[in-house]
């Protein structure tokens, strides 16, 4: 809100909310007085039971950055879905000082194991449906859950959009074996 005040906010969400309904959920929050919380990997580090290994789907920088802090024995890698980023991975990975590594889709199976867990970041949790990335549903297959001990969502936005979140697909939260709220 120091920046540039209500009128900025404002007009960044009448130019950019269409087309960026996750932009203009947290714009309105910040308008309406309720900045989002910190952000916080403890519950998630938790939630994931001490693994050997964690593969993240998808990416959330400022949640990553989070859960790399709290992830300090065990083997972190990514997987990005294609398009929009492939210019910036090596930056992108870059930032984690070796301590996460790039994986492509082909190579899931080889983080498979049962001290392995599988961890996303979803949006807009109701009852029995969330929306994710579209990546997450590449890796979502009905044997995935046997195959990675544990399957854990993050929800970084802590309550449903009213908007429908675009560039967003909706899923079902059964797969996951641990939901984590703000």
């Amino acid at each position: 809100m120091k920046l540039g005040g209500p009128d900025l906010l404002h007009e960044a969400r009448d130019v950019l909310g269409d087309d960026l309904p996750v932009l203009d959920y947290v714009l309105s929050g910040l308008l309406e007085g309720n900045p989002p919380p910190p952000i916080d990997g403890t519950k998630v580090a938790a939630a994931l039971h001490d693994p050997a290994s964690v593969l993240v789907v998808g990416l959330e920088a400022f949640f990553m950055d989070a859960l790399v802090v709290h992830l300090t024995q065990c083997r972190i890698g990514l997987v990005l879905g294609e398009g929009g980023l492939e210019g910036d991975l090596r930056r992108i990975i870059a930032n984690y000082e070796d301590r996460v590594e790039l994986v492509k889709l082909g190579d899931v199976q080889r983080w498979a194991g049962n001290k392995s867990a599988l961890c996303t970041f979803v949006y807009g949790v109701r009852e029995r449906s969330c929306y994710v990335q579209p990546i997450w549903l590449r890796m979502a297959g009905s044997d995935i859950r046997t195959q990675f001990r544990t399957l854990v969502g993050w929800d970084v936005l802590g309550a449903p959009t009213p908007r429908y979140p675009r560039w967003l697909v909706e899923t079902s939260t059964e797969p996951f074996s641990r939901m984590v709220t703000l």
